[in-house]
């Protein structure tokens, strides 16, 4: 969750501050039909304003679900643009044997190497390894 704040009426009575995302999201947790529509909604228009910038990508669900499946990123979204290693490495300027090792889980990525990486695959670097801080 967000920040909160917390503000004392003159009366007494304690409010608590929310932005509406994380209030519709309470909403919807509380099973609320009509705030699920809302979060939903919220959701669409961040991810689409988050596309118009450049901050994400849109790409298939099958990707995602090897993401999310346990397929390093690099190598889900490398094969989803139809790149092999080399095409990737030499058009990163990362050699081609990191990203072996790299895609197997044997390597770990600093965020220069990100960067090139998002580059070269067309994606926000953030996508590659969202863990990462900037």
């Amino acid at each position: 969750m967000g920040a909160v704040q917390f503000i004392q009426t003159d009366a007494g009575e304690e409010l608590a501050i929310l932005s509406r995302a994380e209030y519709e999201l309470l909403l919807a947790r509380a099973g609320d039909p009509a705030a699920e529509d809302l979060a939903a909604t919220a959701i669409v228009t961040r991810s689409n304003e988050d596309l118009a910038r450049g901050a994400d990508v849109a790409m298939p669900e099958e990707v995602w679900e090897a993401i999310e499946g346990g397929t390093h990123p690099v190598a889900a979204i490398r094969q989803w643009r139809r790149m092999t290693q080399v095409q990737l490495a030499k058009a990163s300027g990362v050699s081609q044997g990191f990203l072996s090792e790299l895609e197997q889980g044997q390597k770990t990525i600093s965020i220069s190497t990100t960067q090139k990486l998002g580059r070269a695959l067309d994606v926000p670097w953030s996508v590659l390894a969202p863990d990462q801080k900037r």
